[in-house]
């Protein structure tokens, strides 16, 4: 019992993420495309932040109805995404100038079976994220806008 305990404690600690600044996103010399990163309300783990970001560092905490607009450089990009005390997980995405492009937030429904075997958590990410089609402006009246560290 006690091994299980400190599974889950350094499982815990070793899962955190905190938020930095990403310098390859704040260059203004290059061209540059709107994402939109939200996360609607409800689902699995609707009470844990998604920390969104880059391969190297996250510069959002997404709590639910909540939502951000980034300017970041166009090109291919590959992100990360991450739940306190779970694996992150990672896509990549090619960003067009000029465009809007955004991403949609989402418990992981894997994440279930962690109810079964806890340390199932330390492998099986808690949020995914999707491209989707942006909603219209009219969607996000009810989310709160937050800030990244860019």
């Amino acid at each position: 019992m006690d091994r299980i305990i400190i599974i889950a404690l350094i499982t815990l600690i070793g899962g955190c993420a905190s938020i930095h600044q990403e310098p390859r996103w704040s260059s203004s010399n290059d061209s540059v495309t709107e994402l939109i990163v939200f996360r609607d309300a409800g689902g699995v783990n609707r009470g844990m932040a998604a920390y969104f970001g880059s391969e190297d560092n996250y510069v959002l905490a997404v709590k639910t109805k909540e939502y951000s607009k980034l300017e970041i450089p166009s090109g291919k990009h590959t992100f990360k995404i991450m739940g306190n005390g779970a694996t992150s997980s990672k896509f990549e995405l090619t960003l067009e100038e000029n465009e809007v492009h955004c991403i949609r937030i989402s418990g992981n429904p894997g994440q279930f079976v962690a109810v079964v075997v806890p340390t199932l958590l330390a492998v099986i990410p808690s949020f995914t994220a999707t491209e989707v089609g942006c909603p219209s402006n009219d969607y996000f009246d009810k989310y709160s806008q937050i800030t990244a560290k860019l």
